[in-house]
């Protein structure tokens, strides 16, 4: 059943990123957190407000 969901939520999150891609938005790689129990991406629509 672990694996079932792992692969559900990975499936979902490259159509996710997809769809993002397909508007124009990037992601803020300097905003990214990534733990053991927490991950967090934050996308924009202009580069310049990563910063």
């Amino acid at each position: 059943m672990t694996i079932i969901a792992f692969f559900f939520g990975w499936g979902m999150n490259v159509v996710l990123e997809e769809r993002l891609n397909e508007q124009g938005y990037v992601e803020c790689h300097s905003e990214r957190e990534l733990t053991l129990k927490y991950s967090s991406r934050t996308y924009v629509l202009d580069p310049s407000l990563c910063d």
